[in-house]
């Protein structure tokens, strides 16, 4: 529910308003120009909500477009509703209202739903509810975050829609998806043709190493006791022993090293 405090004219000159962090981080500089144009025209129909931090401070809530363009129109004042919201409650409705203007891409709506998830300590689910969505939607937008900056900045760049960045997600590793994602911008895939790309690099069969190299799991693992290796090089002594091979195995040691001297006779 809102809760207003009063409307007031704030100056921006003297920074006494902050843009919430995370809220944005692409703004359609075409679009600004239409909204420049039209408060030129009009003036400011519809105040920017706020709410206030201390010390003479207030962080934009919703309208943070609006802000920018009254900057580059640079107005001296600019009104506001003031609000009484927490940092969680003043996430929440930034978010909804956004989500409701589609004012964000899809990377940005699932940071916010993160941050909103953080600063009220809610579940995605509960999320779900206040936002009026289903869970799965929630939880399927914010599994894009586990897309490295670069992916994300090259989706965006490229005009690629929400569904490649999911069908992205299928792809193990951030080597391999590069792959995909560059591929898929080269050649202009569609959805369906990048799925298709996907799953036919997943049946394609692993390369072999060439000869002389070593497989990548080669060595599983390694143990720092050495008797163990002791162990070993004398059973294997055994072994050749009780196989019919004359072995002669004797030990010395030096300071720090254990010397083997085996000699086998063909």
């Amino acid at each position: 529910m809102y809760r207003f405090t009063g409307k007031i004219y704030r100056e921006i000159a003297t920074s006494a308003l902050t843009v919430q962090k995370k809220m944005r981080s692409r703004v359609d500089e075409s679009s600004l120009d239409g909204l420049c144009e039209n408060i030129r025209q009009v003036g400011m129909v519809h105040p920017i909500t706020v709410r206030y931090c201390g010390e003479g401070k207030y962080e934009i809530v919703s309208g943070v477009r609006r802000y920018l363009a009254a900057i580059r129109l640079q107005m001296d004042k600019i009104p506001c509703i003031v609000t009484d919201f927490n940092r969680g409650e003043a996430a929440l409705l930034s978010l909804s209202e956004n989500l409701q203007r589609k004012n964000l891409n899809y990377f940005e709506e699932a940071e916010g739903m993160l941050r909103v998830t953080e600063l009220l300590g809610v579940t995605q689910d509960q999320l779900a509810q206040k936002l009026g969505k289903s869970q799965s939607a929630v939880a399927n937008k914010m599994r894009l975050l586990q897309l490295s900056p670069y992916l994300r900045d090259t989706l965006l760049s490229a005009q690629l829609s929400e569904r490649h960045a999911r069908a992205l997600l299928s792809v193990d590793g951030e080597t391999l998806r590069r792959k995909v994602l560059r591929t898929t911008v080269d050649r202009g895939y569609r959805v369906a043709q990048m799925e298709a790309y996907i799953e036919k690099l997943k049946a394609e069969p692993k390369e072999k190493p060439k000869k002389g190299e070593k497989k990548d799991n080669f060595c599983k693992g390694f143990c720092r006791d050495l008797r163990l290796y002791l162990n070993s090089i004398n059973r294997t002594v055994n072994l050749m022993k009780n196989s019919g091979f004359e072995t002669h195995c004797e030990t010395s040691e030096e300071d720090t090293k254990i010397i083997y001297r085996i000699e086998i006779s063909k």
